[in-house]
């Protein structure tokens, strides 16, 4: 049990009551501590031990004595830290011994014997130990060699923290009661979640969409073929009125030869057949490369349409592109 004395939590100062300080505490502190001191045995005999301990406590910071350190101790067990009270009359007794004070170490002994059946135990059991582990219990950290180990504490409410790198920190609170044996139970931490890491991903080439195909060729293809088509009607026709000329001019034109409007009549219909043939010629050729400059469009979304009509101011060409 002296080990576990030895790790009591909470005792703070009042555990360092070696009279051999290494620096000696000023006339001023001396005669505040002893101050102190007076006042906290008055408020104990009246049964203040709230108000007695934080006295005693800076008392035995100032000018650390045994005396003091016991009734630290007997003020810690008027409070009912019976875990704190224990520790320091073991502490006391130990001194005692070791400074040759037999009945100061008997009293001191005597009292921890009679806490110890009354005393509260706590004991940190940590499931899992992943790397970096740290548990706290309040604002004190827990040594991993705590862990396991069944230290007595004083009766209360304790809050535990667990937290390690990579981990989902924990928090949880035990109650210890008086005689008490409580685990507080530090599970294992679920690994933390990792957060997506910002990347910048090259966006895909957008790919354009292809155009439509275009009208432009069908349309020429239809324009020179309707044109081809319009010269081969304009060939018919003159065709048409150099034959009619022909066929008057033949009335002017007897066995003896051709009088002057019989002439005139030739040569007109003449020069009509030829011009009917040059303008049949060039309309074929029109029409056959509209013809193929059309069918070898691509295909158009909607589909240009075109019509050559005769109309009484003559021909007229329409269509939709």
């Amino acid at each position: 049990m002296r080990l576990a004395a030895l790790l009591v939590l909470g005792v703070g100062a009042a555990l360092s009551v070696a009279e051999t300080a290494a620096a000696a505490p000023s006339p001023a502190d001396k005669a505040t501590a002893q101050a102190l001191f007076d006042d906290a045995l008055q408020r104990m005999s009246a049964g203040k031990f709230a108000d007695a301990c934080p006295k005693l406590e800076e008392s035995e910071r100032l000018d650390a004595a045994m005396g003091t350190s016991f009734q630290l101790a007997r003020c810690y067990e008027g409070m009912g830290r019976l875990a704190s009270a224990w520790a320091m009359y073991i502490q006391v007794a130990d001194l005692a011994r070791a400074s040759g004070q037999a009945s100061r170490e008997k009293a001191a002994r005597d009292a921890a014997a009679a806490l110890e059946p009354r005393l509260s135990y706590l004991t940190v059991a940590v499931e899992m130990h992943p790397e970096g582990l740290v548990v706290r219990r309040g604002d004190v950290t827990v040594p991993a060699p705590q862990w396991g180990t069944r230290i007595p504490v004083d009766a209360g409410t304790y809050h535990f923290t667990a937290s390690a790198p990579g981990r989902v920190s924990w928090s949880g609170e035990v109650s210890v009661g008086e005689r008490g044996a409580v685990t507080a139970r530090i599970p294992d931490l679920a690994i933390a979640p990792v957060a997506p890491h910002a990347s910048v991903v090259p966006a895909a080439a957008a790919v354009a969409p292809k155009p439509p195909p275009s009208d432009a060729q069908r349309i020429a293809g239809i324009v020179t073929l309707s044109v081809g088509a319009a010269g081969i009607v304009t060939s018919g026709v003159l065709g048409l009125i150099a034959k009619s000329n022909y066929n008057a001019a033949n009335g002017e034109c007897p066995a003896a030869g051709c009088t002057g409007p019989g002439e005139a009549a030739t040569n007109s219909a003449r020069s009509l057949g030829d011009g009917a043939t040059v303008v049949f010629v060039v309309g074929a050729v029109a029409a056959a490369t509209g013809a193929v400059v059309w069918a070898t469009a691509p295909r158009a979304t909607t589909a240009p349409s075109a019509r050559l009509r005769l109309c009484p101011a003559g021909l007229a060409f329409t269509g939709e592109f």
